[in-house]
């Protein structure tokens, strides 16, 4: 119960973003997360735990290629590694008949975090001025524009 209101606050944050960047970043994190977590009921074990992580990537991979790079972009992306390795141990749990209340809690925490990451804004909020320092920018899915204060036009 305490899950589902802290997606519904995710939904929430997710629309009520002041820039463009930042509405796309909390849309592609907002709604995929509200569809997996839709359609993972009848899932058990290994499906569900994989499956979960591998929302993840995917969020992974779609927000790394928003230009320029908000904040948002990074902190979402520090959530998803952390809910991948969240979903590693619940499997392990999982798989040794552990009981999953301290997953279930440490997911409950992890999505407080994701609505105070939504509605924190920033002073400056295109990380490096332009530049991208994260390293899941090489998963871009597309080429980023080319920047027309770098290249010069000789002869």
């Amino acid at each position: 119960m305490i899950l589902a209101a802290v997606l519904v606050l995710i939904a929430l944050a997710s629309v009520v973003q002041p820039n463009a960047g930042r509405l796309l970043a909390a849309c592609i994190f907002g709604s995929l997360t509200l569809i997996y977590g839709g359609i993972s009921g009848g899932l058990v074990g290994s499906e569900y735990y994989i499956g979960a992580a591998m929302t993840d990537l995917a969020i992974l991979i779609l927000v790394s290629g928003i230009y320029p790079m908000p904040r948002l972009v990074q902190r979402i992306q520090s959530i998803c590694v952390v809910s991948i390795a969240l979903n590693f141990l619940g499997w392990s749990m999982w798989f040794f008949y552990l009981p999953p209340a301290a997953y279930d809690w440490a997911f409950i925490g992890l999505y407080i975090y994701a609505v105070y990451a939504l509605v924190k804004k920033d002073h400056d909020d295109v990380v490096g001025g332009g530049t991208v320092h994260s390293w899941f920018s090489r998963l871009r899915v597309y080429p980023r524009p080319r920047d027309h204060r770098t290249t010069k036009n000789e002869g």
